[in-house]
């Protein structure tokens, strides 16, 4: 997913680097299946500004899920041990 969404983000001129990579944390979310939001560009609405921010208990980015996934696999390898 992470590729393909670079891969579209080149396609349409956009800069990887300045775009935003993320997920919305359940129960947060209104769409019932994993989906990807490819986020480029200003966000000029308060309120997209605020539904996307990094951080936050609703919405995580790409490098934010990744680092509490491996945290939890690690956490639950440590527990069989």
């Amino acid at each position: 997913m992470h590729q393909k969404a670079i891969d579209l983000l080149k396609e349409r001129g956009h800069e990887p680097e300045a775009s935003k990579l993320g997920f919305h944390v359940p129960p947060f979310h209104s769409i019932d299946h994993l989906h990807l939001h490819v986020l480029a560009g200003e966000m000029k609405s308060g309120f997209r500004k605020l539904k996307y921010e990094s951080g936050r208990m609703w919405f995580k980015d790409l490098h934010q899920l990744q680092t509490d996934l491996d945290k939890q696999l690690r956490n639950q390898q440590g527990s069989r041990l």
